[in-house]
């Protein structure tokens, strides 16, 4: 076998080095996934919350629109730093 063969990541154009970041850096599916959370959050609000755990449970309902509002992005963000500063 040839030293090429056990080559992880081929040798990439100038060009390439944008798509390295966005798939093999796991940008995209984690961008979807802070924007999804954003969404949940601040755009369908309260209502959706307490859809999703109940009109009587209060307090969860809270927990969840901090969740999605506020943790779910700021780990999001670190995940992103941490993965680009392996990059």
């Amino acid at each position: 076998m040839s030293k090429d063969s056990f080559d992880t990541f081929p040798p990439y154009k100038s060009s390439d080095t944008l798509r390295q970041l966005l798939v093999r850096a796991a940008f995209l599916p984690a961008l979807g996934g802070a924007l999804i959370a954003i969404f949940f959050g601040w755009v369908l609000g309260p209502r959706a919350a307490e859809e999703v755990v109940g009109p009587r449970l209060r307090l969860p309902a809270l927990a969840l629109m901090w969740t999605a509002r506020v943790l779910a992005p700021v780990a999001v963000v670190i995940i992103l730093a941490n993965g680009l500063r392996h990059w």
